[in-house]
């Protein structure tokens, strides 16, 4: 029988293996490219994997007492930064090593995690329905990672790429 930290870790796992499919065909498109609908711009891949990559090294590695790798990049696609591509941003290629790195670290750090560690409080300010705990931070990656999954199938669809 597994151990709580160990399902997590292979949840969020599952989750970064079905983003990949998705981010392996959209950088075959603009990842640049904002897709308007009505009024509103939608983010743009670049945007969703960097903040995918952003989130997972601040929820867990920071948030779960980890060691948070230091990117100077990474707080460019922090939530409520610009969505509007800019120059300052790195490369994919940069992005997509990075992203790798934090995940590793992040798998790691989370199966390092007892039970008795998951329900200790996260170290950030964020918290659900009142709980705080580590596990439900990492609860709330999964499910972050899986909505900005559905973010690039999307935008994959509406560049015409299968």
């Amino acid at each position: 029988m597994k151990g709580s930290a160990e399902v997590l870790a292979q949840t969020l796992d599952l989750s970064r293996q079905l983003t990949q499919r998705y981010i392996n065909r959209i950088i075959n498109g603009d990842l640049k490219k904002q897709i308007v609908v009505g009024d509103i711009k939608l983010n743009c891949a670049h945007w969703i994997i960097a903040h995918l990559t952003w989130s997972e090294n601040m929820l867990i590695l920071l948030g779960c007492g980890g060691s948070p790798v230091k990117k100077e990049w990474l707080n460019l696609f922090q939530i409520g930064s610009t969505a509007e591509p800019q120059d300052n941003w790195p490369s994919i290629e940069i992005v997509l090593n990075d992203m790798k790195e934090i995940h590793e670290s992040t798998l790691q750090h989370i199966l390092s995690l007892t039970d008795t560690a998951l329900e200790e409080p996260n170290l950030t300010p964020i918290h659900f329905n009142g709980d705080k705990s580590k596990r439900v931070i990492i609860q709330h990656a999964i499910r972050h990672e899986a909505m900005h999954c559905g973010h690039l199938s999307w935008l994959c669809k509406l560049q015409g790429l299968k």
